[in-house]
């Protein structure tokens, strides 16, 4: 920020760390920044990791990287949303029900392996998050609540829901759990 008009105060500013009113620095934890200067008035903690200039921030990439503890020679990436695994985690979360929906919508009970196995497919698909969506989520209906309500049929769920989690093509990856007769309405997809 080069100039400011109001009154309103906010002490976070250049890559969400906080200024130093008094000083007018930023305040990196391991160093401080100086924002008249662009560039940091003491050395980078990690020395030589960081590479030959000691006052570098994340490479000179700001805008691709991220440094909030200011020791990393070239930061963490920063944050996409669909990089951010908590993003991940709710996106496949809504994989997961999505599937679900329709599975309860159009009746599958009993042949209901390829929902199981897409949900998990589409989740995983998701990243990191959406992969452990799958896996807790699945975990909760399939080896608690399904192994009470469907005794005779939670392991083949549960054998669908892990076949789902190794990602890819869904469509290929699901397709052995297509049935072979639609118990359904409306018909299974494709039908």
């Amino acid at each position: 920020m080069t100039s400011s008009t109001g009154t309103l105060t906010n002490s976070f500013r250049y890559t969400a760390r906080e200024i130093d009113t008094e000083t007018g620095l930023y305040y990196y934890r391991a160093r401080y920044y100086d924002p008249t200067a662009g560039r940091f008035i003491n050395e980078d903690p990690i020395n030589f990791t960081a590479g030959p200039n000691f006052y570098v921030y994340v490479g000179n990439r700001p805008a691709k990287y991220r440094d909030p503890f200011g020791l990393q020679d070239s930061g963490w990436p920063a944050m996409n949303p669909q990089d951010d695994p908590a993003y991940q985690f709710g996106e496949g979360a809504a994989d997961m029900k999505r599937n679900y929906d329709r599975m309860i919508q159009r009746n599958w009970k009993g042949s209901d392996k390829w929902y199981h196995c897409m949900a998990n497919c589409q989740a995983t698909n998701e990243g990191p998050g959406g992969a452990a969506a799958a896996k807790v989520i699945s975990f909760v209906r399939t080896n608690v609540i399904s192994r009470v309500r469907e005794p005779d049929d939670w392991q083949n769920d549960e054998k669908a829901n892990k076949c789902g989690q190794h990602g890819g093509d869904c469509e290929k990856t699901c397709a052995q759990y297509i049935p072979k007769s639609s118990p359904g309405k409306p018909p299974f997809p494709g039908w």
